[in-house]
């Protein structure tokens, strides 16, 4: 069983990163991970996304889904304007952009990073780690940001990939990609 465990959650299987961010204001985080595309769902509260390029900050809450085409950085925060103090920069690699953020305390468990344990702002990033060559045709044809609103779009998955990221059992990581592949 340890090697199908290892096989099934080993770095073979893991096409995508996933992660629940649990934050309290304030907050601000630095993307620099790169990443060819990240998918963002809001589960709670509100979050700002700074595209960085000069254009406004976009709002989002509970319900709002966004997709990100990299590999340009941004930042996410609480609020307009908050200077980020983290930095993602691989993903599931961060790093203190001021003395008052102390990484491994953001640890909050399974596949959970955060400043709060039960903090209002929360959000699921899934970032795809490889741009292969079928899903380049993808890439190519979207904006850099695609803003699907909660009052625009309803899927059951939502619930469903949110519920599985807290579940730590063999073949985990398969079944959250496969989710996330679907959402």
């Amino acid at each position: 069983m340890d090697a199908l465990s290892s096989f099934l959650d080993g770095p073979r299987a893991r096409a995508a990163f996933m992660v629940r961010v649990v934050m309290e204001s304030p907050w601000s985080i630095s993307v620099e991970d790169r990443a060819p595309i990240a998918v963002l769902p809001m589960l709670s509260g509100e979050a700002w996304l700074d595209p960085l390029d000069g254009s406004d900050p976009m709002h989002f809450v509970a319900g709002d889904l966004v997709i990100v085409r990299g590999p340009d950085d941004y930042v996410m925060s609480g609020r307009p304007g908050e200077a980020p103090n983290v930095a993602i920069i691989d993903p599931g690699v961060c790093r203190p952009l001021d003395d008052t953020v102390i990484v491994e305390r953001m640890d909050l468990g399974v596949r959970t990073w955060g400043n709060c344990a039960d903090g209002p702002d929360q959000f699921l990033v899934g970032n795809y780690r490889t741009d292969g060559e079928v899903s380049r045709w993808l890439l190519d044809s979207l904006p850099r940001f695609v803003v699907l609103r909660h009052d625009e779009w309803a899927s059951p998955l939502l619930p469903l990939l949110a519920d599985e990221m807290r579940r730590d059992q063999t073949g985990q990581q398969v079944v959250l990609d496969r989710l996330l592949d679907l959402l």
